[in-house]
């Protein structure tokens, strides 16, 4: 099939959701001199991400020239290698950070932030500015919590090393970007530095924050101080930033539907009236939860995936030469009319009652297999006690229509999402 590079690198949403739309398990195209692979189904999604994962490896994007290759240098060298042992490494070490028993932990300070966020908004708030700020500041006071880690800094200095980053490049829009790379590299000259400061002191392994596994995993395998500042940047990026874009979301359409905020709300007052939500609360709350799921089938942060070819291999039955590169979107899964009737309605429902006939990988907001997000546990705790403590305070209202998708290196509004802001009474009638 024919697809334009210029389509692709501007456009992909649409470029996707067309490949996705001809229904077929694969689709192959040239990016450039790159053969590219769409894995249009679940089966071949579940093929590339799981039962086939040994043949392939992680790519950050999607490029058509060696030259677009080298702009995005931010990403974990450990547990974002394309490498499998030393990726497993990474993963195997930074997982007592991650168990459950460890994410549990972090419920009180998580709606403590929340709680105090909300108490300091004003009649009107730019939600993905707002989730930004408050995201940063939990996964700083969790995940990185005893380091000196300055959450607002970090956030800034990330989104500006971020800033221009797309998932598919070609040479052209590489040299474009040439007048915004110097200042990104700045910002990220400066993320690696304020970091690295922050983790001077932090104990080594000791199993109580993700700060602490990472130099953990680092011993041994990173002898540069700033690769290691990188691994843990990537860290605190995944935890952060992807939930930031969720959560924005997620408060905007329910911001558009009213009467599921009212849900919401009424689900939390009775699992805790008269008292802030717990750990115990987040499991307790499947309308919610709901809300969230149905947020990231909309607009997953991680809207693409990708792998290069290590070996010649195949996917769904075809060949695949090795350096080939296979892409999956779960933005473009997410509205599969096979799998979700009526696909573009915000309809939170249908993840409440069970649905047989549809396939596991129907859609992916965190990965599959051995690259599964090693923090989904935490996304899930933090968005549902985050969204529910939010909407006990808060009456949300557009203060326009929800701004189109941009697919960077996240799915993020492409301009604010503004919401106006009336209080409730207690966490009862809206004052």
């Amino acid at each position: 099939m024919r697809v334009e590079d210029r389509a692709l690198v501007h456009d992909p949403l649409a470029v996707l959701t067309r490949l996705h739309a001809l229904q077929a398990e694969t689709v192959g195209f040239g990016f450039g001199r790159q053969e590219v692979v769409y894995a249009g189904s679940p089966t071949a999604v579940e093929e590339l991400l799981v039962r086939r994962a040994g043949d392939w490896e992680r790519v950050v994007s999607v490029t058509a020239s060696r030259v677009a290759r080298t702009r995005f240098s931010y990403g974990m060298p450990l547990l974002g290698s394309p490498d499998p042992q030393t990726h497993r490494h990474a993963r195997r070490t930074l997982q007592p950070a991650f168990t459950r028993e460890r994410i549990a932990e972090t419920a009180d300070t998580i709606v403590a932030l929340a709680e105090a966020a909300v108490d300091g908004w004003g009649e009107e708030i730019d939600a993905g500015a707002t989730c930004g700020a408050l995201t940063a500041a939990i996964s700083a006071g969790t995940l990185f919590r005893g380091t000196p880690l300055d959450a607002v800094a970090t956030t800034a200095s990330l989104d500006a090393a971020l800033a221009g980053f797309r998932p598919f490049s070609t040479l052209g829009s590489t040299i474009a970007a040439a007048g915004r790379a110097a200042g990104s590299a700045r910002a990220g000259v400066e993320l690696v530095s304020h970091v690295g400061a922050a983790l001077h002191d932090v104990p080594v392994g000791d199993g109580r924050t993700a700060a602490s596994q990472v130099l953990a995993a680092a011993e041994g395998h990173l002898d540069d101080p700033g690769a290691v500042a990188r691994e843990a940047i990537g860290v605190f990026a995944a935890s952060s930033e992807t939930t930031s874009r969720a959560l924005t979301w997620a408060l905007g359409l329910v911001a558009g539907h009213p009467d599921v905020a009212e849900r919401i709300r009424d689900e939390t007052v009775a699992r805790a009236p008269g008292r802030s939500l717990g750990g115990d609360d987040a499991e307790q709350l499947p309308y919610t939860r709901a809300v969230m799921a149905e947020t990231l089938r909309l607009y997953p942060p991680a809207w693409v995936v990708a792998r290069r070819a290590r070996v010649a291999t195949e996917l769904a039955g075809r060949p695949v030469r090795e350096g080939t590169v296979a892409a999956a979107s779960s933005w473009a899964s997410g509205r599969d009319e096979r799998w979700w009737p009526d696909a573009t309605r915000f309809h939170p429902e249908r993840f409440l009652t069970a649905a047989p006939g549809r396939p596991r990988y129907a859609v992916f907001p965190f990965g599959g297999g051995v690259r599964q997000c090693i923090g989904e546990r935490l996304a899930w705790l933090e968005g549902v006690l985050v969204l529910g403590t939010v909407l006990r305070r808060v009456r949300l209202t557009p203060s326009g229509p929800l701004p189109a998708a941009h697919a960077g290196a996240s799915l993020e509004p492409a301009g604010p999402l503004l919401l106006q802001v009336r209080r409730r009474d207690g966490v009862g009638t809206v004052a």
